[in-house]
C-alpha cells in the first residue's frame, strides 16, 4: 500500500475586497510510495473535502483535480478551482470552529483513490481577522497560527520549502531527498497443495518489489532438490486479482505417491528471489470404485397390477475420485454389464447405501436373472458381486389377501391402538384394509364394529387405527381384515382390556421396567423399548466373505429374544456386535434383546409415528432376523427414516436398540 507523507503548503488568496471570505487556498504536498521513494514526475488524481471540527466531521466543501509531480514528489494546486465541487468556498465562516483538508490521492491519474490523510488547518484567512484588528502579514504569503494566546505571524517561507510542525509551532523546512535505491523482489511462498495423484495448486506473494518493476514470478519445484531454482521445473504465476500482489498456478502431470519441494520466484531489473520451499506428496493413484450387491427382491406380477422389484447395493470404497453413477445392471446370462439393462441408485441419506427399483424385468414366465451393482468414476466402472433373482412370470389367476392382526391393546380407560400388516395382496389391488372388533364375539367379522386401517406410509403393507369410547374393564377381541376383487381375508384374534392402568396394566407409551412400552397383549404383557440406541455396530464382526450362517431367522412378534441367544450361540459370548450390545444389563435389568423384523415394526408404528421413545427419525436399526437371499450375507433392517425394510450386509454399521418382555 503506497502512502502519502503530510509535507503542507497552504496559502489563503482573497478575491475582492479585504472583508470578504477567501475563495481559493493554494495546497501543496509530497508524495512518497511504501518504500519511502518519490512519487516523481507523475500525473496524480486528487480529491479534495474541508472538513469541519474533527478530522471525520461534517464535509463543508469538496471537490477533484488532477495535477503532477515535480522531480521532488511535490505538487501544487489551488483549491476552489476544482471540477464536480459541492458546497462553496465563499460560504464557510471560517471564524466558527476548526477545520482540516482531507486529501485523497490516485497515483495513477484516475479516481482510484488509495492514499489518503487529514490535516488540521492550523493557519487562518487574513482577510476573515484583518477587520478585526487581527495582526496582518506584511508580504505575500505570510500565515497566521494561534500560539495559545494570540495570533502570530509566521512570514512567508523561501521557494520549495514546507510547513512542518515542531512542538506546535509551524516552521518553514527545507525537505529532504531520499536517494532512490533498488533491490530484488522479496517474495514468499504461500501454500502449496495436492489436488490429485497428478495436480496440485501453489500460491505466493510478492511482498515487495525492491523499487523495480517485477517483471516475472511464478514457481519452481523438484522431486530431488529441496531448495529448488529456475534451473529446475518452473511455471509462470497468475495473479489473483489485477491489483493483488498474490499470485497462483496449477501444476500438472505430477506423479503419483511423490513428494515434491516448491518455491515461489519474483524478478525485477536487479535479480530473482524465492520464497521459502514448501513439499506437498501426491495421493495414490486413483481406482475404479468398490462396490457390493447387497439385495435383490423380484417383482410381481398379477392381473392388472405391477409391484416393482428391490435392490440395495454398497458402495465399499469410491477409488480416491468422487462417483458420478451407481445402480444395478441385470441379464439372463451371468456377469452383467452395462451394456445390459440397468437403472441408477438412491444413496440412502448420507450413507454409502443405495437403493433401486427393479422395474424392467416382465417375463411371461418364471425366469432366472443376474444381478449386479455398479459405481463409476473420473477412472472407470467397477461392478460387484452377482445375485441370481427368480423372477415369477404373469400371474393369471389371483386369492384373497393375507393379512395379520400385529397388535392390539389399551392406551386408556376408554382408547385401544391396533395394527396389522398385509403380507400378499392376492395376486389383484387391496380396496380396503382395517379391524373388526367386539367385546362378544371371540371371532369378530365385518357384521361386528369395523375401524379402518391408515397405511403407515404410501406404499407399505403396514397398517394401524385407534379406538375411543370403550368401556373402562371391558375385554375386546380384535382381528385385522384385507380386501380385494376377489374376497376378504381376516388375521387373528388379539384380545386386550381396556385400562387406565391404575390397577398395573401398561399403555403404549408408558415409562416402565427400564425403557419405554411400545406393545401390549391381551393378557397385560408387552414389549418394552430401551430409553437409547446401545450403539451403531456392525451384525457380526467377521470379515465379509466368511459371515455364518447363525439360524436365527425368525421375524415374527416375539421371536426377538431366541433370536439373539441363537445369534450369540452362533458368533460370540464378547465384542461389540449387534446382538451382543443389545443383552447387555442396562437400568436394572438383565433380560434385554435384539428386536426381531416384527417388533421392530412395532416400535416404529407404536412409539417412533409418535415421536416416543426417543428413536431418531433417520436412523436404520437392525433386527435379530437373519435375511439368506443372498447366503450368509445379510441381516434384516428397519430404515426408520424411509419406512422401509430390506437386507443389509452385517459388516456395515447400523443402530442398536434393545428390548425387554413384561
Amino acid at each position: 500500500m503506497k502512502q502519502i507523507i503530510y509535507l503542507i503548503t497552504i496559502l489563503f488568496l482573497s478575491v475582492g475586497a479585504v472583508a470578504q471570505s477567501p475563495q481559493l487556498i493554494s495546497y501543496q504536498a509530497v508524495v512518497r510510495n511504501s518504500s519511502n521513494v518519490l512519487v516523481a514526475n507523475s500525473t496524480v488524481g486528487v480529491a479534495i473535502s474541508i472538513v469541519k471540527d474533527s478530522a471525520n466531521g461534517t464535509t463543508v466543501y469538496s471537490e477533484l483535480q488532477t495535477a503532477s509531480t515535480n522531480g521532488n514528489g511535490l505538487f501544487s494546486i489551488v483549491i476552489g478551482n476544482g471540477l464536480f465541487a459541492s458546497g462553496s468556498i465563499a460560504a464557510i465562516n471560517w471564524g466558527n470552529g476548526v477545520y482540516y483538508i482531507k486529501s485523497q490521492i490516485d497515483p495513477n491519474g484516475g479516481i482510484n483513490f488509495t492514499i489518503s490523510g487529514t490535516t488540521q488547518l492550523l493557519s487562518v484567512p487574513y482577510a476573515l481577522y484583518a477587520a478585526n484588528g487581527n495582526p496582518a502579514g506584511k508580504n505575500k504569503g505570510d500565515l497566521q497560527y494561534w500560539d495559545g494566546s494570540k495570533w502570530v505571524v509566521l512570514p512567508a517561507g523561501a521557494n520549495g520549502t514546507v510547513l512542518t510542525m515542531a512542538n506546535g509551532v509551524p516552521t518553514w523546512t527545507t525537505p529532504t531527498t531520499t536517494p532512490t535505491t533498488t533491490a530484488a523482489p522479496t517474495v514468499t511462498t504461500i501454500s502449496a497443495a495436492a489436488n490429485s495423484s497428478t495436480t496440485a495448486t501453489v500460491y505466493g506473494l510478492v511482498t515487495a518489489n525492491g523499487g523495480a518493476t517485477v517483471t516475472a514470478r511464478g514457481f519452481c519445484w523438484s522431486t530431488s532438490n529441496a531448495s529448488p531454482t529456475l534451473s529446475d521445473n518452473n511455471k509462470t504465476g497468475t495473479f489473483t486479482t489485477a491489483a493483488a500482489d498474490t499470485f497462483y498456478a496449477s501444476l500438472s502431470s505430477l506423479t503419483a505417491s511423490t513428494t515434491y519441494y516448491v518455491r515461489a520466484y519474483a524478478t525485477n531489473s536487479v535479480g530473482t528471489s524465492y520464497g521459502s520451499p514448501l513439499s506437498i506428496t501426491t495421493p495414490s493413484a486413483t481406482t475404479t470404485p468398490t462396490v457390493s450387491l447387497l439385495s435383490a427382491v423380484a417383482p410381481v406380477f398379477t392381473p392388472g397390477v405391477f409391484v416393482a422389484g428391490y435392490g440395495a447395493g454398497l458402495l465399499v470404497s469410491n477409488g480416491g475420485s468422487a462417483v458420478t453413477a451407481q445402480g444395478i445392471c441385470w441379464s439372463t446370462s451371468p456377469s452383467p454389464t452395462l451394456s445390459n439393462f440397468y437403472i441408477g441408485g438412491t444413496f440412502v441419506a448420507t450413507r454409502d447405501t443405495f437403493n433401486t427399483t427393479l422395474s424392467g424385468m416382465n417375463p411371461s414366465s418364471p425366469t432366472t436373472y443376474y444381478l449386479r451393482a455398479y459405481a463409476t468414476n473420473s477412472v472407470g466402472t467397477s461392478y460387484s458381486n452377482q445375485i441370481t433373482l427368480q423372477v415369477p412370470g404373469y400371474v393369471t389367476s389371483t386369492t384373497a389377501p393375507t393379512v395379520s392382526t400385529l397388535s392390539a391393546s389399551s392406551t386408556g380407560a376408554t382408547s385401544g391402538s391396533l395394527s396389522g400388516i398385509i403380507s400378499a395382496t392376492g395376486g389383484t389391488t387391496i380396496t380396503a384394509q382395517g379391524f373388526c372388533w367386539s367385546s362378544t364375539n371371540s371371532t369378530p367379522s365385518l357384521l361386528d364394529n369395523i375401524v379402518s386401517g391408515t397405511i403407515v406410509t404410501p406404499g407399505s403393507d403396514t397398517f394401524y387405527a385407534s379406538l375411543s369410547n370403550l368401556a373402562n374393564g371391558t375385554t375386546y377381541y380384535v382381528r385385522a381384515y384385507a380386501t380385494n376383487s376377489v374376497g376378504i381375508s381376516y388375521g387373528s384374534t388379539i384380545s386386550f382390556t381396556a385400562s387406565s392402568g391404575t390397577t398395573g396394566t401398561h399403555k403404549v407409551g408408558d415409562s416402565y421396567g427400564g425403557g419405554t412400552v411400545f406393545y401390549v397383549d391381551g393378557t397385560g404383557h408387552g414389549l418394552i423399548a430401551a430409553l437409547g440406541d446401545q450403539g451403531n455396530v456392525p451384525w457380526d464382526l467377521s470379515s465379509s466373505g466368511s459371515f455364518k450362517v447363525t439360524g436365527a431367522t425368525d421375524t415374527s412378534v416375539g421371536s426377538g429374544a431366541a433370536n439373539t441367544a441363537t445369534i450369540k450361540t452362533a458368533l460370540s459370548s464378547s465384542g461389540s456386535y449387534a446382538a451382543n450390545l443389545a443383552a447387555q444389563t442396562a437400568n436394572g435389568y438383565s433380560d434385554w434383546y435384539l428386536p426381531s423384523l416384527g417388533e421392530l415394526q412395532l416400535m416404529y408404528i407404536n412409539l417412533a409415528t409418535s415421536k416416543l421413545g426417543n428413536l431418531s427419525p433417520s436412523n436404520v436399526y437392525w433386527s435379530s432376523s437373519e435375511y439368506l437371499a443372498d447366503g450368509s450375507h445379510q441381516a434384516w433392517v428397519k430404515d426408520f427414516g424411509h419406512n422401509s425394510i430390506y437386507g443389509y450386509w452385517k459388516s456395515n454399521n447400523a443402530y442398536v436398540r434393545a428390548v425387554r418382555k413384561f
